[in-house]
């Protein structure tokens, strides 16, 4: 910075040399022969601006909520190392890499997997940018400190033998990442919104007692703005607020899991609520990752049907 300002003073100082010539010289011609500037053009004028200091330090960045937001990271990693040390982390051993390719709760997990990833990534996202960042930083800081955060959890459960560390589960992590990312490059993407949706089955596997452990509870979705998306005539008959949503969900309860059905369903779009303001943005964007009761088709492997799809 300092070397710019330099640069900057030696490339004026020709400018103001020639701007004091050229006043001298009219100075000159006016002594000797009583012309005055008055009487035709007026002399160059030197035109000064003041250059406010700037600090090169200065990141703009509000740097005590930055550093809450990394207690309360840390803070949230620490809590659900807690909750898996209890529920799921019981048999410590060496890493190892586990195939759980063909089973149905891994196959569904999957879905968990992309979700989390971004959900997460909104939520730091939002943080990043009430401390001052910009999008494409907050969009970047926010994908990592996601991806990091699910990653941890992976690569712990490949030290315990009831688990292990799920390639297919990390690859959902990365492809879930890299959608999120791509939201913010590809317009055409923002039509997408990946979602999640929940109605209690009464049964959970023991030591489990939250939802995210109800797998056959939960339904992931991915929504799409039709209006955005259909043709221009087409879209003019079509209601900005309601999307359409694909999903899929586990038959039976969270101890004895059946066959995946699909769903097709209308969904809501959060965006259109009346509410403005930067906190409540946040608000809408955090809503939209949730699928609400809406009618629509589900499809097994037998027949297909109309319901209200939670």
């Amino acid at each position: 910075m300092k070397f710019t300002f330099l640069v900057l003073l030696l490339s004026l100082t020709p400018l103001c040399q020639s701007y004091s010539i050229m006043a001298d010289t009219a100075s000159a011609c006016e002594g000797a022969s009583g012309f005055t500037p008055k009487d035709s053009l007026s002399a160059p004028l030197i035109i000064r601006k003041e250059i406010n200091p700037v600090d090169p330090f200065d990141t703009g960045l509000n740097h005590k909520l930055l550093a809450s937001l990394g207690v309360a990271y840390l803070g949230s990693g620490f809590a659900a190392h807690n909750y898996m040390a209890h529920a799921w982390w019981k048999s410590p051993g060496k890493f190892y890499f586990s195939n759980d390719y063909w089973s149905k709760l891994s196959n569904f997990n999957k879905f968990s997997h992309f979700y989390s990833v971004n959900l997460l990534g909104h939520l730091f996202s939002g943080a990043y940018e009430a401390a001052g960042m910009q999008a494409l930083g907050s969009t970047w800081y926010s994908s990592i400190s996601a991806l990091a955060y699910m990653s941890y959890i992976e690569t712990e459960n490949g030290f315990h033998q009831n688990s292990g560390f799920s390639l297919s589960n990390f690859s959902a992590d990365i492809i879930g990442t890299a959608f999120y990312i791509g939201q913010y490059y590809i317009p055409e993407m923002k039509s997408m919104m990946p979602k999640m949706s929940y109605k209690p089955v009464g049964r959970l596997a023991p030591g489990s007692s939250i939802i995210f452990d109800d797998y056959a509870g939960q339904k992931y979705w991915m929504s799409f703005r039709l209006k955005e998306l259909l043709p221009e005539k087409a879209a003019g008959y079509w209601p900005s607020f309601l999307m359409v949503a694909l999903g899929t969900g586990l038959r039976g309860n969270s101890i004895d899991y059946g066959p995946m059905d699909l769903y097709v369903a209308l969904d809501l779009d959060a965006e259109k609520l009346p509410l403005y303001g930067p906190f409540w943005q946040f608000v809408k964007n955090t809503l939209n990752y949730f699928h609400f009761p809406m009618p629509g088709v589900r499809v097994t492997q037998k027949s297909a049907f109309f319901m209200f799809c939670f």
